[in-house]
Parts: C-alpha cells; sequence; structure tokens
C-alpha cells in the first residue's frame, strides 16, 4: 500500500509542474496578445475615401525569414511583421490579403509588376525606390558575417575578397555588396536557412544576414559550430514597401505606424526576440521547457530512486528468465548449426543428385553428382532451370506437380522422369522434392534429391524386349523351319539333298540364335554375323572372300533374316558359283547410308559363266520372303556372265534403347 501511495505522490507532483508551466505559457501569451490592443487614427477624407475605394490591399510575402515573418506549426503565418500589420489594421482601417510566394526574389518580381500592393519586411534602397515607397523603419537589426567556428571573430567586409560569400539573392544585402564590393564573390541563395547550411557543410566559407534570422535557424537547425565572426556597417532598417503609384496609401501606413505605442513595440519585441548571447537569439518559450525539462528530469530522478527496491527483484526475476532463455538459443544455435552441417555434408556426399532451386525453377546449388549424371558444371546449371533440362514428354506432368507446390496444394512430391544429358542422350531418375516455405506459406526454395536408375531402366526395358523378342522369335522360328521343310522336301529329288539343304538352312538359324543369345538379345556386329555364316567357306582359301565394311551391330530382328539370306547365297556360291571352283571369289561389303539405312552388296566373280535361270528356285523365294517382307527392304539379283550380284536394302529398325547415349 506504501508503494502504491509514492507512486500516485510521485504522479501527483509531475501533474502540478506541467500545470503551472502551462498556466504561465498561456498567461503571457495573453497578456502580449492584450497589449497588442492597438488605438485607431485620425484620417482625413480623402483617405478614408481612398480606402472605401480600395477595400482589400494585397501584401506580398515569402515566410521564410524568421523571427520576422514565417509559418508556424500549424501553417499560420506569424512573426514580427504579422503583429505589425495587424496593428496598421486596426489603427487604419485597412484590409490586407496575403499573397504567398516561393522566394524573396519572386516577391520583388510581383511588387515591379505590380501584382501586389504593399511588402511587410523590405529594407530601403535606390533599385527598390524606383518602384516602392517606403514607410519609416518599424524594427532595426545587425547585419554580421556568419562563419564556423574555426574562423577568427574580427573579420570586416574587406577581408571576406577571396572567400564564397553566401547572401540572399535580392535582398538588400546583395545590392549593397554588389555596389560597394564587386570584386567580391558573391553567391545567391534562396533564403537565409540555405546560405546557413551552406556554411555549416563547407559550400560557402561565410553568409551574411541579419542576427535575428541567423541566430534562430542556427538554434533550430542545430548547427553548433556556426557564429558571428564579423560586424558589418549595414543594418536592416525594416519598413513597409507600397506601390510607387499609390502615395496615398504611403501616407495612411506612416500614420498607422506612428500611432503605434512604445509598450505595443516592446511588447513585439519581447514576444519574438528576447535575449541575445554570443550572437544567438534564446526564446522565452524555449526557456521555459528547458526548466520544465529540469525539473522533470529531478523528479524522474527521485522516483527512480523510490522504485528501483521495486524492480530490482522483477530485474532479478527477469534477468534469470533472459539468462535460461539465451541458453536455450545457445542451444538451438548449435543444433540448428549442427543440421546444417549435416545437410551440407549429405549434399556433398555425392550419394544422389541434390539440387536447390528457387521458385521459379532455377538452379541455385548443385553438388557434385548432379553435374556428373547430367554431364554440366555447376556454374552451367546455375545458369539454367529444371525445365531445360527435363525430357520434353515429361515436361507437362512435372509441371502440374510444381504448379501444385506453388498453390499450397501440396508440400512435395516424387516422380520418375527423364532428363536430357548435356551430350543429348536421356537419362532416368527417381526425382523427390520438397518445399521450404517463408512464414506467410510461399514458397522461397525447394530442395530435389535425384537418383539415376537409367541401367534400372535399361534392364527392365531389355527383359521386355527379350521377351518381346524371345515370343517373336519362337513363332517365326517355328514357321520358318516347317515352311523350310516343306519347301525343300518339295523341291529335292532325294533324301541326301533334303537332308543338306534342311540342315544347312537350319544351322544358319541356329548360329543367329547362338550370337543373339551372347549378345542378351541387344544386337550382332555385323562381321561376326559374316564370318558366322561364311567361316565353312574359308577352308577354300581366305583370301578368296573379300569383305569391307565399319563394324555395325545389327538389331536382333534384323539378324536373322539378314543371316539366312547370306548363308543362301554362300550355298549357292558352293554349289553353282565362285566357290564352286578354284579361282572364283566373293566380294562382300555394306555401307550406313544416314542412321538406319544399311546397304548390303554381294558380288562374284571368277566362277562358272552364269545365265539367267529361268525358273524362280528355292532359295530365290526364301530371300525375298526374308529381307522384302520380314525386314520390309529391297533385294535386287542380277547375273551377269562373270558372276552373281545381289544388292540388298534395309532399314534398321533399333529399339528405344540403342540411343547416342548408349
Amino acid at each position: 500500500m506504501k508503494k502504491f501511495d509514492i507512486r500516485w505522490l510521485m504522479l501527483l507532483v509531475v501533474m502540478v509542474l506541467l500545470a503551472i508551466v502551462v498556466g504561465v505559457v498561456n498567461g503571457q501569451d495573453e497578456g502580449e496578445e492584450g497589449e497588442l490592443a492597438g488605438v485607431g487614427v485620425e484620417l482625413t477624407m480623402e483617405e478614408k475615401a481612398w480606402i472605401k475605394e480600395h477595400p482589400v490591399i494585397k501584401v506580398g510575402a515569402a515566410p521564410d525569414w524568421p523571427p520576422f515573418l514565417f509559418f508556424d506549426q500549424r501553417g499560420e503565418v506569424v512573426g514580427v511583421a504579422e503583429d505589425y500589420m495587424n496593428l496598421l489594421e486596426k489603427n487604419t482601417g485597412l484590409k490586407f490579403e496575403q499573397v504567398l510566394y516561393n522566394t524573396w526574389a519572386e516577391v520583388l518580381a510581383a511588387a515591379q509588376k505590380r501584382d501586389i500592393d504593399v511588402i511587410a519586411t523590405i529594407n530601403e534602397n535606390a533599385r527598390r525606390s524606383r518602384y516602392l515607397y517606403f514607410t519609416e523603419s518599424y524594427f532595426t537589426v545587425e547585419v554580421a558575417i556568419i562563419g564556423t567556428s574555426e574562423m577568427r571573430e574580427d573579420l570586416s567586409l574587406e577581408d571576406l575578397d577571396g572567400l564564397r560569400v553566401a547572401v540572399v539573392e535580392g535582398s538588400a544585402v546583395s545590392d549593397y555588396l554588389e555596389d560597394r564590393y564587386p570584386e567580391l564573390n558573391l553567391i545567391g541563395v534562396m533564403d537565409d536557412k540555405s546560405g546557413l547550411e551552406g556554411v555549416a557543410f563547407h559550400k560557402y566559407d561565410v553568409f551574411l544576414g541579419d542576427l535575428a534570422s541567423s541566430s534562430y535557424y542556427i538554434e533550430e537547425l542545430a548547427l553548433p559550430k556556426l557564429r558571428v565572426v564579423g560586424r558589418t556597417p549595414l543594418e536592416y532598417k525594416i519598413r513597409v514597401g507600397s506601390r510607387r503609384d499609390w502615395h496615398i496609401l504611403n501616407v495612411i501606413l506612416n500614420r498607422g505606424l506612428k500611432a503605434i505605442t512604445p509598450e505595443e513595440r516592446a511588447s513585439i519585441e519581447r514576444k519574438w526576440i528576447n535575449l541575445q548571447v554570443g550572437g544567438v537569439y534564446i526564446w522565452p518559450q524555449l526557456l521555459l521547457i528547458i526548466v520544465c525539462v529540469i525539473v522533470g528530469l529531478v523528479v524522474i530522478v527521485v522516483s527512480v530512486l523510490v522504485w528501483n527496491r521495486m524492480l530490482r527483484q522483477k530485474v532479478s526475476a527477469r534477468t534469470e528468465e533472459l539468462r535460461k532463455e539465451l541458453e536455450q538459443h545457445k542451444r538451438t544455435e548449435i543444433a540448428l548449426r549442427e543440421s546444417e552441417e549435416h545437410f551440407r555434408r549429405y549434399f556433398e556426399l555425392g550419394i544422389v543428385g541434390m539440387a536447390m532451386t528457387d521458385e521459379q525453377g532455377r538452379f541455385m546449388e548443385v553438388n557434385d553428382e548432379l553435374c556428373r549424371m547430367l554431364g554440366y558444371d555447376a556454374e552451367q546449371l546455375k545458369q539454367t532451370s529444371w525445365v531445360s533440362i527435363t525430357f520434353p514428354d515429361d515436361l507437362p506432368d512435372s509441371m502440374e506437380s510444381f504448379r501444385g507446390l506453388l498453390k499450397g496444394d501440396r508440400d512435395g512430391f516424387t516422380v520418375d522422369k527423364r532428363y536430357v544429358h548435356r551430350d543429348g542422350g536421356m537419362l532416368y531418375a527417381i526425382t523427390s522434392v520438397r518445399a521450404l516455405r517463408r512464414t506467410d506459406g510461399s514458397v522461397s526454395q525447394m530442395v530435389a534429391l535425384i537418383q539415376d536408375i537409367t541401367e534400372r531402366k535399361r534392364t527392365e526395358i531389355r527383359q521386355k524386349t527379350m521377351m518381346q523378342e524371345l515370343d517373336h522369335r519362337v513363332k517365326n522360328n517355328l514357321a520358318e523351319v516347317l515352311a523350310l521343310a516343306e519347301h525343300t522336301l518339295n523341291r529335292s529329288t532325294s533324301l541326301a539333298g533334303f537332308r543338306d539343304s534342311f540342315l544347312g538352312r537350319v544351322r544358319a538359324m541356329a548360329k543367329t540364335h547362338e550370337a543373339l543369345a551372347a549378345s542378351k538379345w541387344e544386337g550382332v556386329d555385323l562381321h561376326k554375323l559374316v564370318n558366322l555364316v561364311l567361316g565353312a567357306h574359308c577352308r577354300h582359301g581366305a583370301d578368296r572372300i573379300m569383305i569391307e565394311g565399319e563394324h555395325l551391330v545389327l538389331p536382333s530382328r534384323t539378324c536373322s533374316p539378314l543371316c539366312m539370306t547370306l548363308n543362301e547365297l554362300s550355298a549357292n556360291a558352293a554349289k553353282y558359283g565362285a566357290l564352286s571352283n578354284d579361282e572364283g571369289k566373293i566380294h562382300l561389303n555394306w555401307e550406313l547410308v544416314g542412321e538406319e539405312e544399311l546397304k548390303v552388296k554381294w558380288r562374284e566373280s571368277g566362277g562358272p559363266e552364269v545365265k539367267q535361270p529361268t525358273r524362280v528356285g528355292l532359295g530365290t523365294k526364301l530371300m525375298r520372303g526374308l529381307i522384302e517382307y520380314e525386314l520390309q527392304g529391297s533385294l535386287e539379283l542380277t547375273y551377269p556372265a562373270e558372276g552373281l550380284v545381289c544388292e540388298i536394302e534395309i532399314k534398321l529398325a533399333h529399339d528405344y534403347l540403342t540411343s547416342k547415349h548408349d
């Protein structure tokens, strides 16, 4: 209960102090406003008539010259000149309407063009007297040289030669210096504020302005390095300027100013310019605020001392809580760091391909295993996205899964898909993708694990192909054996002839199947196939059979028909052709046209003279059936006298696995 009373007591003290300060300020303002009540002046009939004919007098101003004329915090025009103009309205009956401009130069230009009738704050000189009348001076302020604290304090106008001297453009000071000191490097600025800031930031060396405005801006802009570094013979004798063609207005304004009492003038000065210390004016409101701040600080210090014991236990308890939270935070940081290290080691270990992509699918990080799998280096992959390396047929399904991830329908997906290797080949992979999300649920990154299953897929396809091929071959072989047996029996004249012909053809089929089985039904090299068929005839002399052609793996479906065709040609050559004597030769050559068309040419020479047969034999029918019907190719037989010529053209129908990547 005691602590509760102390807190309320401190609060009560603060409220009382604030009430006192507010009362003092309000009382001062009300007193000053009361003192501003002026007395009227006696006007002539002519002057009253003129005022009636001119109900509104336009007063031009650029409210950027505190404390004489400027905007307060509420955006209203206030200052010394505004208070004087208010008294002039009361004393003379004139009605003033303010016309605001951005700069002083614009105000002077408007006065020359008579867009305005009066200027409330102006210094008289010969140039302005061409278009303005001037009242008696109602306020005088000294013009000083403002510089930085590093400069000496006794500068005169003659000492400014060679320095960058800032003056308000179009001001009386500017006009005076241009006339009397043309050798000075004068730099026109928009207002006092711009000039003082320029000196503070070493854009200019000095600024010439009146003490009142300079002191105000130094305090307002917190420019402690600036000070008065020299005096001048100049003074701003502030007057009211009026149109040159309205002399009567000047007379009325002078009468109004003379009617302002010394008490009213002193009140205005106390209100806006109270003290001057070292060239800097101190405002009474600021002094009151400083006093309030000091009193408040004292109250706060006392309150802190009283509350110290109350807060000590809370601070101690909170400190213990923070210590525990800090320890927990450290443990969390250690765990997170270890987790990141584990992930980085796993990422770099290379068991599977790994990648991190942004929400657009562009690669951000890739590991070495993924680079090896796809044939790219890391920098090349980082310049692309997963879309560009996905096999085109698999892209629609992958994009659908990816869009579901972005929408938030799922957090990840796993899919079997194909990628395009850098060399153009194909890569089968199991791809697992997981999204890392921001606090708002949007995707920030994606992590992908890519496992190469190309060999497994090849094995599956190979097994499927082998089963299909086996089924096809068993059926075809049985049909071929039956057909061979029937045709051979019909054309044979003896049992021995039937046996030799039939067994020779069956053996050719068996050799082909043996070679295909050895290659796991993936195909047989054409050189090997030729040697299997013609090897039995090499006893006639290896130089009698000339073989030319590149090593070429034939698809499994092509091997058996081509092998049996070559067997028929070799058997015919042994019985009737080039191998039936000791001088004959066989020239066998082939070439691959494009990627799929195979051309084979069998040419005999040196054998018995060849004549065009009068009937189509079993061997010819068998070869045409094998080449033209089973392989969808072409077979052409010609019979020049020097020896038989057989030209074969077939398309090589490779299965899907005989790709460039293989």
